[in-house]
């Protein structure tokens, strides 16, 4: 049972556990791709920062926000903090044993900078493509094309199995 032996831990705490577990999973918007909005109305990006390391972007009022200019914005504002971040984040992943997988799923970005510093420190890592790519052939398959699909006589393992092939291929 994976679930008695999983373990949410504070982001602060990051560093000391990454070393001592089988796997580490990010359950963060940290590394997300796209604009975040705070309940006061205020935006930044996570998309610099890593999983493995605190985290305190800088936020702007949503009304200065917005393309190209918020992006640049964000990182010169947040630089020190991003450098940081990451600097903490590299320093975790050398000392995380090469046996412990990075495992984020995320399709946004397809390499997150957490699973950058664990590619890049030697770790196996998965990002959400096989998550994506499941849901999408389940949806497409059993869903959206049933009824097309039976009427045609096609609903079955091998169409099943080239639709996989083709989403699979376009990821």
């Amino acid at each position: 049972n994976i679930s008695a032996n999983a373990t949410a831990i504070k982001e602060d705490e990051v560093p000391e556990y990454a070393p001592k577990v089988g796997l580490i999973i990010n359950c963060s918007t940290k590394g997300q791709g796209g604009i975040r909005k705070s309940a006061d109305g205020k935006i930044t990006t996570l998309e610099p920062y890593s999983a493995l390391a605190p985290a305190n972007p800088t936020v702007i009022a949503e009304s200065e926000g917005g393309g190209p200019q918020f992006y640049r914005d964000c990182l010169s504002a947040s630089l020190g903090d991003i450098e940081m971040n990451n600097r903490i984040s590299l320093q975790t992943a050398l000392a995380v044993p090469l046996n412990v997988g990075f495992c984020d799923l995320i399709y946004f970005p397809a390499e997150t900078v957490f699973l950058r510093h664990g590619r890049l420190s030697g770790h196996r890592t998965l990002n959400g493509e096989g998550m994506n790519v499941a849901q999408a052939i389940d949806a497409f398959f059993h869903k959206v094309c049933r009824g097309y699909l039976k009427k045609l006589g096609k609903y079955n393992p091998r169409t099943h199995k080239r639709i996989f092939e083709v989403m699979h291929a376009v990821w």
